[in-house]
C-alpha cells in the first residue's frame, strides 16, 4: 500500500478492476477514513458497478466509432435536415410569424413596411441548410456599421444553433419514447456473463420477467449456478446446459445462438424465456465479450400450447368420426388429414396422401365443376350425389358435403363422403318396381271402384295385359266344393271365346300349372314352356312362351288363379315378378270377395230396409190401436173419480186413482214409441215459431216443481239466465224435450238442487244447461244413455222407472232442430249431472229435416 500525500486520512481502500470482457479498462479505487469500514459486500458492490461502468465505457467508444462515420453520412444528414426542418416548421407555425420591434412581439402582417435601411441575414443550421433569415431594421435610417454586421451575424448564428438544438431535443425525445416503448413492448431484459469470474450481470427488466426485483435477490450479480437453480426449471436445466457448453467450447469469433426453455417464477409458475447469447474472441480465441438478451414468451408459448391441444383435440375428434372424412388445405390443395375410413373407402395408403396434392377423386368432371362452383358460391355444400373413384380406378357413388373452415390455423376444405353404391343400385331398382307397382296400383283402384265380380275380372285381366305388355291375361275362379277351375275372364277376344265356351280345370289335374297353384297356394313359372311337361298348350294361344300362375288368397281362402302369359322368347318370369304378381291377386282376390259381400250385403239392406219399414208401420198402427182404448179407459175413469157415476168407496177410490196414475204411464210409454217411430220413419213434423225460451223454460219449472217439492229438492233458473233471448223452434217439441230433462235431473236427485241456465253463443246459438247433484253418469256412458232402449244402471232406473227413450227421442228432436245435445259428469255420487241443449236462434228445420231423411 503506498499512502498518498493528499489523503491522509486513508484507513480502509478498495481496488476493483473496470472489465469488458478478458480486457481491463481501469481500475475503481475506493477509500475511506474509517478503519474496517470496507468489507466483502462493498467489495461485491463495487464489482457490479465496475460492470456497468465498463458498459458506459464501451457504449462511450461505440459513440466515438459512431462520429468517425459521420463524415459518411454528412451529405444523407443535409438531406435528412432540410426534410426534418420542413416538419418541423409544419409542426410549429403557432412560433413563427412574429417581429420584434421595439420592446414588444407583433404579427408580421401588424408591421408597417417603411424605407427604412434594414439588414437580412439567413439563418443557416449545421449540414448547410438554409432555414430561415434575420431581419433587422434602423428607423434613423443609416448603415450599419462593421461592429453591428458583426453583431447580426453572431446573432443569427447564435440563433440557428438555438432553434437547430430544439429541433434536435424534440427529435431525440420523441425517438427516446418510441425505444422505450419498443423495449417494453420486447420486454428485453439484457445480461452480461464474466467467464473467469462466473457471474451473471443481470438489469431491473431481468428481474421483472422472474417477478422478482434486483433488491429482493440481493443485487445484479448472480453465478450459473445461483441462476440455474434459482431461475431455470429443473427439467430444461440440461438443455440450458448443453447450449452453454457449445457456446464456451465453439472457435467462432462472434457465435451467437438463440434458445428457449422454461423457467420459475418466484411465486413457483412456470414461464418461458427467449434467450439470445452472443459470444466475442479475439484473434487468439479468448472470449473478450460474452452477453445476451432474455426475453418473456410465456404468453405466445401457452398460446402455442392451447393451439396444439386444440388441434390435438379437433385431431381427436375427427379420427373418433366414423364417416370419411379428408381436409385439404387451400393455399396449395395439398390433403392435410384423412381419416381411416376414408382410407378404407378410396383404398389409399396414408403417406401416398398426406401432405401430398389432394388425389382427383372425381369419376365425372360435371360433378367436380359443379362441386367447386357450390363451394365457392356458398361456402358448403350438402349431400350433393357424385361419382368416385378408387385408388384402382373402380368407380362407386357416394353422398358428399363440404365446408371452408380453419384448420391448423390455414383456410382449409373439409369434405365428409359416404359409399352409398349399393343404395344407389337399390334405388334404380325400386324405380323399376315402383312403376310396375304404380301399374298394380292403377289395377287396383280401378278394382276397388267396381262392385260387379264379372265386371271387375274382366277389367281386371284386360288392364293387366295392356300395362303389363303381356301375350295374355285370364283368371279362374274355384267352385264351392273345390273340386273344378272355372274360367271366369280372359284379356281381349280370345279371352272372351274362352269364356263363352265355359273352358274349366279340374283341381287335380297334375299336368296344369292354374291346378298346381291353386293346390300348392304358391305362384308357379315357367320360363320355357316348349320343355315343360306340365303345360297344357290353347290352339287359341300358340304363341305362348313362357307363363305364370299366381293364387288369389283372401285371408286362408283360395278364391281363384290368376294366370298370365308371355311370348318373349328372351326374356321370361323372375322371382321378383312373381312378388309383384302375388300382390296384384291378392288385391283382386281381396276386391273380388268384396264385390261378392256387396251384392249379398246390397240384398240384405233391401231386406232390412223392408223389415224396418214394416217394423215402423206396425209400431204406429199398434201405438194408435192401442192408445185409442186407453184413452177411454182413462175418459170413463176421470168420470168415475168425478162421481158422476155415483158416490165411491175409499177402496175404490183408490183403485181408480191407480189405474188412472197406471193408465197415464201407459199413454206416455204409447207416445214415446210413437214418437220414436215417427222420427225413424222421417214423419216427425216440426212446427217452428218464434217466442221467448225463458217463457218455456219458466212454464216447464212451474210444473215440475211440484215433484222437486215432493223430495225436498231446490228446482229454480240461475238469476244470470237471459230472460229475453228468442229464438225460432217448435215450442211443444222444446217443451218436451226440457220437461224430459228436467224429470230426469229430479228422478235421479235424491238431495240438493237441480239449477237451469240460459245463455245465448255468439248471437246466433243459445245454449240451455240443466245441472243437478244427484248420482251422477259415469263418464264412459255418457253417449250410452242416448242410445234407444238403453239403460245405464237397471236398479235405479227400476226404482225410478223409464223406457229409455226418453233421452234419445229429446237428442232427436234437438237434432231436427239444427242443435245438439250431451251431457257432462264426472259419475261421482253427488256432483251429478249437466245435460247441455245447444239450440240455433234461426233453426233451418226443413234443410236439417232433409238431410236427416237422406
Amino acid at each position: 500500500w503506498h499512502p498518498n500525500p493528499l489523503l491522509p486520512e486513508t484507513k480502509g481502500e478498495i481496488a476493483v478492476p473496470i472489465k469488458l470482457g478478458e480486457a481491463i479498462l481501469g481500475v475503481l479505487d475506493v477509500q475511506s477514513s474509517a478503519a474496517g469500514a470496507l468489507d466483502a459486500d462493498d467489495q461485491l458492490l463495487l464489482e457490479g458497478l465496475c460492470g456497468q461502468i465498463a458498459t458506459a465505457i464501451d457504449s462511450t467508444r461505440l459513440q466515438q466509432e459512431m462520429a468517425e462515420q459521420l463524415q459518411e453520412i454528412n451529405r444523407l444528414y443535409r438531406a435528412m435536415s432540410h426534410e426534418g426542418w420542413q416538419t418541423y416548421r409544419e409542426g410549429q407555425n403557432a412560433a413563427t410569424g412574429f417581429m420584434f420591434h421595439q420592446g414588444s412581439i407583433k404579427p408580421v402582417e401588424e408591421y408597417e413596411l417603411t424605407d427604412e435601411l434594414f439588414a437580412k441575414v439567413a439563418l443557416v443550421v449545421p449540414g448547410g441548410e438554409v432555414i430561415g433569415s434575420l431581419s433587422v431594421a434602423d428607423d434613423e435610417q443609416h448603415p450599419l456599421s462593421v461592429q453591428e454586421q458583426d453583431f447580426v451575424q453572431q446573432v443569427s448564428e447564435q440563433l440557428s444553433l438555438a432553434l437547430e438544438s430544439a429541433r434536435l431535443f424534440e427529435q431525440t425525445e420523441q425517438q427516446r419514447g418510441q425505444l422505450a416503448e419498443a423495449l417494453e413492448i420486447a420486454k428485453l431484459a439484457n445480461w452480461e456473463y464474466d467467464v473467469n469470474r462466473d457471474r451473471f450481470i443481470f438489469n431491473d427488466h431481468f428481474y421483472s420477467i422472474f417477478h422478482t426485483t434486483a433488491e429482493r435477490e440481493g443485487g445484479y450479480e448472480l453465478s450459473s449456478a445461483q441462476y440455474a437453480e434459482r431461475f431455470v426449471h429443473p427439467d430444461d436445466g440440461p438443455l440450458v446446459g448443453q447450449e452453454i457448453g457449445k457456446a464456451l467450447s465453439s472457435t467462432d469469433r462472434h457465435y451467437s445462438v438463440q434458445l428457449e426453455h422454461r423457467i420459475v417464477f418466484t411465486d413457483g409458475g412456470v414461464g418461458y424465456i427467449a434467450v439470445e447469447v452472443h459470444i466475442d474472441r479475439d484473434e487468439q480465441g479468448r472470449i473478450t465479450r460474452y452477453y445476451g438478451a432474455n426475453q418473456d414468451i410465456t404468453e405466445r408459448k401457452l398460446a402455442e400450447e392451447a393451439v396444439k391441444a386444440e388441434q390435438q383435440r379437433t385431431r381427436t375428434i375427427l379420427e373418433t368420426v366414423t364417416l370419411p372424412m379428408v381436409i385439404t388445405r387451400l393455399s396449395d390443395n395439398h390433403l392435410t388429414f384423412v381419416n381411416s375410413p376414408a382410407l378404407a373407402v378410396t383404398q389409399f395408403k396414408y403417406e401416398d396422401v398426406i401432405d401430398h396434392p389432394t388425389p382427383d377423386f372425381y369419376a365425372n368432371l360435371d360433378d367436380r365443376k359443379k362441386f367447386i362452383t357450390e363451394l365457392r358460391a356458398r361456402g358448403e355444400v350438402s349431400d350433393m350425389v357424385v361419382q368416385l373413384r378408387r385408388v384402382n380406378g373402380e368407380a362407386f357413388w357416394a353422398l358428399l358435403s363440404a365446408k371452408v373452415f380453419e384448420y391448423q390455423s390455414e383456410t382449409s376444405i373439409l369434405t365428409t363422403f359416404m359409399d352409398i353404391t349399393e343404395r344407389i343400385q337399390a334405388q334404380e331398382a325400386i324405380a323399376k318396381r315402383a312403376t310396375e307397382l304404380a301399374t298394380v296400383a292403377q289395377v287396383s283402384t280401378t278394382a276397388s271402384t267396381m262392385l260387379d265380380p264379372d265386371k271387375l275380372l274382366q277389367a281386371i285381366v284386360d288392364l293387366t295385359k295392356e300395362r303389363f305388355g303381356l301375350y295374355h291375361a285370364h283368371i279362374y275362379l274355384a267352385d264351392e266344393s273345390w273340386n273344378t277351375l272355372l274360367l271366369a275372364a280372359g284379356a281381349g277376344e280370345i279371352g272372351r271365346r274362352l269364356v263363352a265356351e265355359e273352358h274349366t280345370i279340374p283341381m287335380g289335374m297334375e299336368q296344369s300349372l292354374v291346378a298346381r297353384a291353386a293346390r300348392e297356394r304358391r305362384a308357379v313359372i315357367v320360363n320355357d314352356v316348349t320343355i315343360e311337361p306340365g303345360f297344357l298348350p290353347n290352339p287359341l294361344l300358340p304363341a305362348t312362351r313362357a307363363e305364370m300362375a299366381v293364387p288369389m288368397i283372401a285371408g286362408d281362402k283360395v278364391l281363384g288363379v290368376f294366370d298370365v302369359q308371355s311370348n318373349n322368347e328372351t326374356v321370361g318370369f323372375s322371382e321378383e315378378d312373381a312378388n309383384i304378381y302375388i300382390t296384384l291377386a291378392s288385391q283382386v282376390a281381396v276386391a273380388l270377395q268384396n264385390a261378392r259381400l256387396y251384392v249379398e250385403q246390397a240384398a240384405t239392406l233391401t231386406q232390412l230396409r223392408e223389415l224396418d219399414r214394416l217394423k215402423s208401420s206396425f209400431l204406429a198402427n199398434m201405438s194408435h190401436e192401442l192408445r185409442t182404448p186407453l184413452n177411454s179407459i182413462l175418459g170413463f175413469t176421470d168420470v168415475m173419480l168425478e162421481g158422476l157415476d155415483g158416490p165411491l168407496t175409499d177402496h175404490m177410490d183408490n183403485d181408480l186413482r191407480l189405474v188412472q196414475k197406471n193408465g197415464q204411464h201407459l199413454l206416455h210409454l204409447i207416445n214415446d214409441v210413437l214418437d220414436m217411430a215417427k222420427i225413424s220413419a222421417g214423419r216427425m213434423n216440426l212446427n217452428p215459431e218464434k217466442f221467448r225460451a225463458f217463457e218455456v223454460i219458466e212454464e216447464i219449472t212451474s210444473i215440475t216443481s211440484t215433484l222437486a217439492s215432493e223430495k225436498n229438492l231446490a228446482l229454480f233458473i240461475e238469476d244470470r239466465s237471459d230472460k229475453n233471448v228468442e229464438i225460432y223452434a217448435d215450442r211443444t217439441r222444446l217443451r218436451q224435450v226440457m220437461i224430459n230433462l228436467i224429470n230426469n235431473a229430479i228422478k235421479f236427485t235424491d238431495q240438493g238442487k237441480i239449477a237451469i241456465n240460459i245463455s245465448p253463443i255468439d248471437g246466433a246459438r243459445i245454449l240451455i244447461a240443466v245441472k243437478d247433484t244427484g248420482i251422477g253418469i259415469p263418464p264412459e256412458n255418457l253417449e250410452t244413455v242416448f242410445q234407444e232402449f238403453t239403460q245405464v244402471d237397471s236398479s235405479s232406473t227400476r226404482k225410478t222407472g223409464g223406457t229409455g227413450l226418453g233421452l234419445p227421442i229429446s237428442r232427436r228432436l234437438v237434432e231436427m232442430h239444427g242443435g245438439r245435445l250431451w251431457a257432462e259428469s264426472t259419475g261421482v255420487s253427488g256432483e251429478g249431472s249437466t245435460f247441455f241443449v245447444e239450440l240455433p236462434v234461426e233453426a233451418r228445420i226443413t234443410d236439417v229435416v232433409e238431410k236427416q231423411e237422406k
